[in-house]
């Protein structure tokens, strides 16, 4: 979807103040230019330096990060799922895979336990005697959480074969086909 400069100003108010200084302070950052090309004054511009996919990576990053403070099992989720998207990146590089298409493997891995994480922040947060998110119902059904996710927020269509099929199983000390 083609969308314009106002269009991409307007989505900053969505965002919240935490998450808009952070990808600020990311593109005004010496990583992404801000010494050679000044520094980004609207948020179109800040889209611009750190590229759409990125953009829209670091935010589901913060939020998730956002969700899963002070729960443990939470945090624990939101770990691996970073550290899937970072050697995700990484093996797709090394396999020869194209910039976008290793952003594509990044994106994916970051929301491939999303479901997962609000399920568990649910869980722990109205804990009650009697609740049905067991760790056994989580691991069967957080695929289809993050799949509902990604059709609400229309996400990239790429994200559902990615998401709801086991390529990889990523072991403890292990990476194996299924």
């Amino acid at each position: 979807i083609e969308i314009g400069r106002a269009e991409i100003e307007t989505l900053k108010s969505r965002l919240g103040a935490h998450i808009f200084s952070h990808l600020f302070n990311i593109a005004n950052s010496a990583y992404h230019g801000s010494l050679k090309l000044g520094p980004v004054q609207h948020f179109f511009d800040v889209v611009n330096r750190i590229g759409t996919q990125h953009t829209k990576a670091l935010i589901i990053l913060f939020v998730a990060n956002r969700l899963a403070r002070g729960d443990q099992d939470a945090e624990i989720i939101f770990a691996k799922n970073f550290a899937a998207s970072v050697v995700g990146r990484i093996m797709a590089r090394g396999l020869g895979f194209r910039d976008d298409s290793a952003q594509k493997v990044e994106l994916a891995c970051l929301l491939s336990g999303i479901g997962a994480l609000m399920m568990i922040v649910y869980r722990n947060h109205y804990h009650s005697e009697e609740h049905i998110l067991t760790d056994d119902f989580i691991e069967k059904n957080h695929m289809y959480l993050t799949e509902r996710i990604i059709n609400r927020f229309q996400l990239p269509e790429y994200l559902h074969e990615m998401i709801m099929n086991n390529y990889l199983a990523l072991e403890r000390m292990a990476i194996s086909l299924p």
